[in-house]
């Protein structure tokens, strides 16, 4: 399946959607070699608006609306500036630009979404989520950045929603077996054609999930830039769920926090927000915390209240 990885993000996600709808075979295709079509192996390496394009050709579905054209250009604009890796998905120019300009460019803004159905085929007093249980991709949509997906890239996260349907049913449940069930699902990775997503943390009724390894933007990008190599972007450094916790939130500077504190700490790296501007290290000048003689407050207090 690591063959998949030379997809641009965007045709990879369309791929995968097709191929869990059971629209085609993708080990078949790939042995007819479309999938070397669709990254362009022995032609110009294709973008994401190209091999999408391709693929709702061969599935006669419509051409592309410009919503679809907004989120796919934006895919390609994230994979070439993680692969520059000069800082503009944080919203610094390749110019001495440090975000302090005006409708400044910066990334994170598509959102990858699946949502968790739950069939009923029979009433059960479980949800055998193993056999019932049914993920479906949804089309990736723009919407507002946070930290997290500014720093990796939109595609290094996916939101799992859970249907009303199921919700309604968990809910019922006075027991908690169901919301047991449900944890435990939830809690375990979800394989997409070769790419492992790992629970993250759950935010307002979404669970997100945290692709592990190494980035994969597709060749275009990484040829584009003359860096074909295997490893590049902050995936480098932190690849994996236990990565980003240590770095996010440090334990053992945090030791006396409570876990609703770390939790809230974590919420905001997933929460909406804006790119500040970037302070330059020579411009932080470190000035020694003020402190108070406390010998002398006490004296203080003690002549006022005499």
């Amino acid at each position: 399946m690591l063959f998949y990885h030379y997809l641009p993000t965007g045709t990879f996600w369309e791929f995968a959607q097709c191929a869990l709808l059971e629209k085609f075979d993708p080990n078949r295709l790939r042995e007819a070699g479309i999938v070397s079509a669709l990254i362009g192996i022995y032609r110009r390496r294709k973008s994401n608006v190209e091999g999408v394009e391709v693929i709702r050709f061969w599935d006669n579905r419509s051409r592309l609306s410009d919503e679809d054209l907004h989120w796919l250009e934006e895919l390609d604009w994230e994979a070439e500036a993680i692969m520059e890796d000069k800082g503009r998905m944080l919203g610094i120019g390749v110019d001495g630009d440090m975000g302090d300009k005006n409708g400044i460019r910066y990334g994170g803004k598509v959102g990858f979404c699946a949502t968790l159905h739950c069939e009923e085929r029979q009433r059960r007093a479980t949800l055998n989520l193993k056999v019932d249980g049914r993920i479906v991709l949804e089309k990736p949509t723009m919407r507002g950045s946070c930290l997290f997906t500014r720093i990796w890239g939109s595609h290094r996260f996916l939101r799992l929603k859970l249907s009303e349907k199921l919700l309604n049913r968990v809910s019922r449940d006075k027991s908690g077996q169901l919301r047991k069930e449900l944890q435990d699902y939830c809690s375990r990775p979800i394989h997409i054609l070769g790419r492992k997503y790992y629970p993250l943390v759950e935010k307002e009724g979404t669970v997100f999930y945290f692709q592990h390894g190494f980035d994969y933007v597709g060749l275009r990008a990484m040829e584009g830039l003359g860096r074909n190599r295997k490893t590049y972007g902050i995936g480098k450094y932190i690849a994996t769920v236990e990565e980003l916790l240590q770095w996010w939130l440090v334990p053992e500077h945090n030791r006396n926090r409570s876990i609703s504190d770390l939790m809230t700490h974590l919420h905001l790296g997933l929460s909406d927000t804006l790119p500040g501007v970037f302070v330059k290290p020579e411009n932080v000048e470190i000035i020694p915390d003020i402190s108070t003689d406390l010998l002398f407050c006490f004296m203080l207090a003690t002549d006022i209240y005499q």
